[in-house]
């Protein structure tokens, strides 16, 4: 198809995301953060008649900063695909977080809800190495 819009690159997407802190306590409960954004996602196809798909992207989601350096995240994102042949997914997404003083350890759980079949849990470590990059520049 000689018309349709098409690039070399296997996806692209841009997005307008925000975030607000909505509560500070001094309790266990010490932060409160909505965020959001909205978006275009696109990508190349197998297919020889429609060569890339687009969707519009979206997602919500919270998160809790409790006392003790604890951090719950829950986010329901996903995007609806053109084709309409289970490119459309509803993903949730749920994450423990326990920060330490050089990195953190997080608990993962993700779920698909619609056109994505999928469960994980994950477990990670994280270890921060060096100051930013931005820090060691103005200086």
């Amino acid at each position: 198809m000689e018309e349709a819009r098409a690039t070399d690159g296997p996806a692209y997407f841009f997005d307008l995301s925000a975030g607000k802190n909505i509560f500070y306590g001094n309790g266990t409960l010490r932060k409160i953060n909505l965020k959001s954004y909205v978006g275009f996602y696109c990508w190349q196809t197998m297919l020889t008649q429609q060569r890339q798909s687009d969707a519009y992207m979206y997602s919500m989601g919270v998160d809790l900063f409790l006392k003790n350096n604890i951090k719950i995240m829950s986010e329901l994102s996903g995007y609806n695909g053109s084709l309409k042949t289970g490119d459309s997914p509803l993903i949730f997404k749920s994450t423990l977080h326990y920060s330490l003083k050089k990195g953190g350890v997080y608990f993962e759980y993700f779920t698909g809800l619609h056109d994505y079949l999928y469960q994980s849990f994950r477990v990670g470590f994280q270890y921060k190495i060096a100051k930013s990059l931005y820090s060691k520049l103005s200086n």
